[in-house]
């Protein structure tokens, strides 16, 4: 299967899916070679006045915790509710530093972000994923545990970790285990250029098996598949078999347990 590079992702059609093609790429890449993503990368000019939009790097600006705050000057002006039902969509008017105002379609999925977990069991090497229709791209693809964070006091009163304990749970029958978040605390990672949810990614060591597991939310049809090997997984990213929040988490999980010692570093 081929893998993405900046070269053959330009036949994509839109930003945002030569964005996506560049980051798998670059995982991809980080992955096969045993080593951490650079701390440089640059910033990709996209779009119009190239001089107005100079390519800055994180040498220039310092550490990235240094860098300006997320909005950068950009100011929202006005928002509201265009539709709601499980997501809503929002229409949100931002003033840019430059004066320009600019209109938004944002998903909003009605919680406090979302969990995503990673499965490992440390005596079979494997981990446990999952197979469920995507409606997005009308496809059966592989993923992993994931859900919203509720903010209902009675559910998870916006706790990722108690989100993902109870996702995990529902989705794949496990409870337990010994769990590391694979992002910084604290830190949580946009889904999507026009996704508000923040993504929380967790790996779980040898969670147990639950006999009478927590139901299933009413729309979801979930086939649990157990013993995949760390290389498999990294194929079926390859060749396109997981969505992209899936596939992210995935290679996350995989750099943490090489770091773990539950995987080999790769030869580089």
């Amino acid at each position: 299967a081929m893998v993405p590079t900046p070269q053959n992702a330009v036949a994509a059609t839109g930003s945002t899916r030569w964005l996506f093609a560049g980051i798998i790429y670059a995982l991809l890449s980080s992955v096969s070679s045993g080593q951490s993503l650079p701390m440089n990368p640059s910033f990709i000019p996209r779009g119009g006045n190239h001089e107005e939009n100079v390519t800055k790097k994180y040498s220039d600006s310092g550490h990235p915790s240094e860098l300006p705050l997320p909005s950068d000057g950009h100011e929202i002006i006005k928002e509201f509710v265009a539709y709601n039902r499980f997501r809503k969509i929002i229409e949100r008017t931002v003033k840019t530093p430059k004066g320009k105002v600019l209109d938004f379609d944002i998903v909003d999925q009605n919680g406090a972000g979302a969990v995503i977990i990673f499965a490992w069991c440390t005596k079979t090497k494997t981990v446990t994923i999952l197979r469920e229709y995507n409606p997005g791209c009308h496809r059966i693809l592989h993923g992993l545990a994931a859900g919203i964070i509720e903010t209902c006091p009675d559910k998870h009163d916006s706790d990722p970790l108690l989100a993902a304990h109870h996702e995990l749970e529902e989705e794949l029958h496990l409870s337990g285990g010994t769990w590391h978040r694979l992002t910084e605390e604290g830190c949580t990672v946009a889904m999507d250029k026009y996704n508000a949810c923040m993504i929380t990614a967790y790996l779980v060591l040898d969670a147990d098996n639950v006999k009478n597991p927590r139901p299933l939310d009413e729309e979801e049809d979930i086939e649990i598949v157990r013993g995949v090997p760390a290389a498999e997984i990294l194929d079926m990213v390859r060749r396109g078999e997981f969505n992209i929040v899936g596939g992210f988490a995935a290679l996350l999980a995989i750099e943490k347990l090489r770091e773990l010692g539950e995987l080999p570093l790769m030869k580089g």
